[in-house]
């Protein structure tokens, strides 16, 4: 969705096929676009039947090499993301990420380049719905798990985090899995994934 505002820049709204927006976030876009030129992202809260997943304080082992100082990090996932069109021109679509870490891929190539000074927490709450929230079965999680790994394994080295936390992330989820479904197959996967060089 892109709003045009000749006086204040040009607006565009990320969303996902199963985001549910009420009229408060719709009011408080058209009032963002026709009032506000200064900031580049403006960042609703995000709910899910799992509880608040968006926006967080991006944990200091992603953050550890940024160099900037004095500012919060704050990731968002792209439901419902407000950006100016000319910060979303700068950026830079990984073709390796196939699904999961491309909302904080997005953001770590903005606050590492120094593109991104502030993220504007908005008043407003939407939801967002998953596939995960559903029932789940061993195949579909199976599926899920084996992008996500890459996904997560792959950005981990991209962003040259903490090798013991990115090993206790995906182990922690492998665990629950297995666990779950009773199958020693998640965690398998994350030490072939975790030990792959690619």
């Amino acid at each position: 969705m892109i709003l045009e505002n000749p006086d204040f820049g040009n607006w565009m709204i990320t969303l996902d096929q199963d985001t549910h927006l009420p009229f408060d976030y719709l009011d408080e876009v058209l009032k963002i676009s026709q009032c506000t030129p200064h900031e580049d992202v403006y960042c609703p809260n995000v709910i899910s039947a799992q509880g608040e997943i968006s926006p967080i304080i991006l944990r200091r082992d992603y953050t550890a090499n940024f160099h900037m100082s004095g500012i919060e990090y704050l990731g968002c996932i792209n439901s419902g993301l407000m950006w100016s069109v000319g910060l979303v021109k700068s950026l830079r679509y990984d073709e390796h990420i196939f699904l999961d870490m491309v909302d904080y891929d997005i953001f770590m190539q903005l606050y590492t380049n120094n593109r991104l000074q502030q993220v504007v927490q908005m008043k407003s709450t939407i939801r967002q719905e998953f596939s995960g929230d559903q029932i789940s079965t061993f195949i579909k999680d199976k599926t899920r798990f084996m992008i996500y790994a890459k996904d997560f394994v792959y950005f981990c080295r991209k962003w040259s985090i903490r090798r013991t936390f990115c090993c206790s992330v995906l182990m922690k989820r492998a665990l629950k899995l297995s666990i779950s479904h009773r199958s020693m197959f998640f965690l398998f996967y994350a030490i072939q994934v975790m030990q792959n060089k690619d």
